[in-house]
């Protein structure tokens, strides 16, 4: 039996609107590299290696100026996935490592086993896990980061209805190479006015790039998703009915060398009628690979009447209270006033 795998990705960068003294507001995001992964046909009385069956370690991203430690917890799901159950013991979900270091301005990755139980009633079953991936306390009280900034992934998996260890050696030895990704995962564009044409490209002043993180050539097809499609957590005050004919994708299929990148032109054209105040626009670019591999990524892209420096400005934490500074000084001698005994 061969096994069938769909793995759907998107790298989530959360904003807050309150942020620790040492983040700039720019720069303050946690990412990481998938938010749903769907697996098929796994079989019973085994461990899975994500790495090693479809080189798909968990990657987490730091936008911030200093180290985190984050950690990865796997939890029943609130809402579980139509088709399939909460997953009997969310400890079948191993993260490779306890804590994981990731640098600033850098990223860092680890391996997520699944362990199946040799139990015959969990034979043709799916499940659903969350994992959920947050900064580790300790660094929390290390450095007076005080926020709790975390995300969820969720992670899909049909159980094969007989014993495969057979279809499983063989889909080991035969991986599948999903890795890639886009150059952001989420981007904010500034001083936009109703009826503009915008060229991300020049806006950003840089260009976005889809990059092939395989080792084997790969055709990847780009398209516009509701944001409602989605897992992400979506800014407050943003519009999301947006029509996605409003973005103009110069080219909508890219082949790719492996290990090789190509260049992503978009154009948005932001509607006349459109009220601004009401709150920004929110547009999704999707990206995935052709043939079987079912690998999706998102890009989230943020359109605001605000301008950068309005932003930064809004953004910008509040100065720490100097008394030296702030009170002003008092005027000649100060007498204290005498306290009349007790009689």
């Amino acid at each position: 039996m061969r096994k069938r795998i769909m793995v759907m990705l998107a790298c989530m960068t959360l904003s807050f609107s309150i942020q620790p003294a040492w983040a700039k507001p720019e720069k303050l995001g946690l990412g990481i590299n998938y938010s749903a992964v769907k697996i098929d046909n796994l079989s019973i009385n085994s461990t899975v290696s994500m790495t090693k069956l479809c080189n798909l370690p968990l990657i987490v991203m730091n936008g911030g100026e200093k180290d985190i430690v984050v950690s990865m917890t796997p939890q029943t799901p609130l809402k579980v996935e139509p088709g399939y159950e909460a997953i009997p013991d969310p400890s079948w979900v191993v993260p490779e490592k306890e804590k994981l270091l990731v640098p600033a301005k850098s990223q860092a990755s680890m391996d997520v086993l699944i362990n199946i139980p040799n139990e015959k009633k969990y034979l043709n079953k799916k499940y659903h896990v969350t994992v959920l991936v947050g900064i580790a306390e300790d660094l929390e009280k290390r450095t007076g980061f005080n926020i709790n900034l975390s995300m969820s992934g969720k992670l899909l998996f049909s159980i094969a209805p007989v014993p495969n260890q057979q279809a499983l050696a063989q889909a080991l030895e035969n991986p599948l190479d999903s890795a890639y990704k886009f150059s952001q995962g989420r981007i904010d564009l500034f001083d936009v006015k109703p009826g503009e044409k915008i060229s991300v490209k020049d806006r950003l002043g840089e260009a976005l790039f889809l990059e092939n993180n395989s080792s084997a050539k790969q055709t990847y097809m780009l398209y516009m998703k509701a944001p409602k499609e989605t897992n992400y957590r979506i800014d407050s005050n943003t519009q999301t009915n947006m029509q996605p004919d409003d973005v103009k994708i110069a080219q909508d299929e890219l082949t790719i060398n492996g290990g090789a990148k190509a260049q992503v032109d978009l154009t948005i054209h932001i509607p006349k009628n459109v009220d601004l105040k009401k709150g920004k626009l929110l547009y999704v670019l999707a990206s995935r690979t052709g043939g079987q591999q079912g690998v999706e990524r998102q890009l989230f892209i943020y359109c605001s009447a605000e301008t950068k420096a309005e932003y930064e400005k809004r953004m910008r934490p509040p100065k720490a209270f100097d008394p030296k500074k702030t009170l002003p000084k008092a005027a000649g001698k100060i007498i204290p006033t005498p306290i009349p005994e007790k009689k």
